[in-house]
């Protein structure tokens, strides 16, 4: 004899298949809904942003994460991968990587750029130029200039920006607004 006899049963035979049936019903959507979870994380999409190689290249683009690789869309049909391990900084924007840069080489008693080493301003309006950061380049080529105008590599990088302005659709949209 069981310990639960027919007549002090807490459950019918009716409700526990009642119950089973409920519980595997339950069971089919949790597996549906972490099936679905599943396919949304491997179907993420690209999300705008900019990353930082360790060569100090900034690639910007919609990037999504796959595996140990970063995608960075660049253009329709257009998209480089790039190793988890060869990026120095994962962020939102360009603007974003050149704050970082600009802590980066910030110095301990320096309150403002403007305190900075003149070497520190040439490499960064450099940098600059390549990540094409031309309103920042500009900025730090100013500095550089006040401070050390008739140095040749000064005069040369003076040359480099000044093509790199020309060729800048936006600025020369804005220095014409600016002329008139």
């Amino acid at each position: 004899m069981h310990a639960y006899s027919n007549s002090t049963e807490i459950f019918s035979q009716a409700d526990l298949r009642r119950f089973a049936r409920i519980m595997r019903y339950l069971c089919l959507l949790a597996g549906i809904g972490m099936i679905s979870a599943a396919g949304r994380l491997a179907a993420q999409e690209p999300q705008p942003g900019a990353l930082l190689k360790e060569t100090e290249r900034i690639i910007a683009g919609k990037i999504i994460q796959r595996g140990d690789f970063y995608e960075v869309e660049l253009a329709p049909n257009s998209r480089v991968s790039i190793a988890v391990s060869k990026v120095s900084r994962l962020a939102v924007s360009r603007e974003e990587l050149y704050q970082f840069k600009c802590q980066s080489i910030s110095r301990v008693g320096a309150s403002s750029q403007a305190q900075w080493p003149v070497g520190d301003h040439f490499q960064l309006t450099r940098w600059c130029l390549v990540n094409d950061l031309l309103p920042q380049a500009a900025a730090h080529y100013a500095q550089v200039v006040e401070r050390n105008a008739d140095h040749p590599r000064v005069k040369q990088l003076g040359v480099e920006l000044q093509q790199r302005l020309l060729h800048d659709e936006a600025f020369r949209q804005q220095s014409l607004l600016l002329q008139e």
